[in-house]
């Protein structure tokens, strides 16, 4: 059994907030394919050339790739996501490459316009990695000039709120803190690795997780070497 980081230390075993996952995708499989179901049984629609590629791989599974603006992956939100004024953590690990620089990507979008929102997003400049939040319109994490990570690699990327603390990490430090106080989520549709309002991503992931309700990562953690456990 692996070693699962929760909010008060280590924990041996399957995943104690298992009851709290609203979503996990492992995106892993043979070459071509497209899971039509997470872990916890939601259907998964794949848009564009989204699809499941052998290379690369963070745990030698396959990834989802997602390279062009039209490549994403939507599912239906309303109540597992709709996490009021509670903790919550999005994390995925992701692979940037050198074609990943530039415009702002949005990794998680629960979006009903452009003002009704909960956006997850990163820019990739000059090897610094830089993650972003914006919730209902206003930009909640401070603009920093990011952490260094070298591109060709996947890293593992959170953004959790515990209290009104919002913060991001990537691999295991963090990358911002700030404070928010109101609502988030909720919005009909979400959608992963794309945006409706032209932030698309060109990357690989592996392992996206939606936890409501707990913060799994409130100071600096090991990040996972190991694909997150599906209770069973």
């Amino acid at each position: 059994m692996r070693e699962i980081l929760i909010a008060g230390g280590i924990e041996t075993g399957l995943d104690p907030y298992w009851n709290n996952v609203s979503l996990l995708l492992p995106l892993s499989g043979d070459d071509g394919s497209k899971p039509l179901l997470d872990a916890t049984g939601k259907a998964i629609t794949y848009h564009g050339s989204a699809q499941i590629v052998e290379t690369p791989s963070k745990f030698g599974e396959g990834s989802l790739s997602a390279l062009t603006a039209s490549d994403y992956l939507s599912f239906q939100g309303g109540s597992p996501f709709n996490f009021s004024n509670n903790d919550f953590t999005i994390e995925l690990q992701l692979y940037v490459s050198s074609s990943s620089t530039g415009s702002i990507q949005a990794i998680y979008e629960d979006r009903v316009n452009a003002a009704t929102d909960l956006v997850c997003a990163l820019t990739y400049t000059s090897n610094k990695l830089t993650m972003w939040m914006w919730i209902y319109g206003v930009h909640v994490t401070a603009v920093g000039s990011g952490l260094t990570v070298p591109p060709n690699t996947f890293n593992h990327l959170v953004w959790c709120r515990s209290g009104n603390t919002i913060r991001t990490f990537i691999n295991g430090e963090i990358n911002q803190t700030s404070t928010y106080t109101g609502t988030a989520g909720g919005g009909p549709t979400v959608r992963l690795l794309g945006s409706t309002y032209s932030q698309p991503v060109n990357a690989y992931a592996n392992d996206i997780r939606v936890t409501k309700g707990i913060a799994r990562y409130i100071s600096s953690f090991d990040p996972p070497t190991e694909p997150f456990p599906i209770n069973s």
